[in-house]
């Protein structure tokens, strides 16, 4: 195969590993190539860049956004609202906003 092709394939192994991003990634590279046959490399490259990128650590977005300080809510909740319902948390004393007229 072209060099040309194994660079574009370590350019997105790179970026998904990075960014963590996927599909978008997948259909961005493949416009950008111009080459219909190197989808199926291509999302095995990323997809397989992903993976092995979650098992080390965070992307760059996430501790970027940790570095920052930024309130952040995760994919899943916390363990110990895995019982609670809304009733548990929310208030009787609803504050509301009068009309302005």
């Amino acid at each position: 195969a072209d060099a040309g092709f194994y660079a574009l394939i370590g350019a997105a192994a790179m970026l998904a590993g990075v960014t963590r991003m996927t599909i978008s990634l997948t259909v961005i590279i493949c416009e950008v190539s111009d080459d219909a046959a190197s989808l199926l490399p291509l999302t095995v490259t990323i997809l397989t860049a992903k993976l092995v990128g979650d098992l080390f650590n965070a992307s760059l977005y996430d501790a970027a956004i940790a570095l920052a300080g930024w309130p952040y809510l995760e994919h899943e909740p916390p363990h110990c609202f895995a019982s609670a319902c809304a009733e548990d948390v929310m208030t009787a004393d609803v504050v509301d906003l009068a009309e302005i007229e």
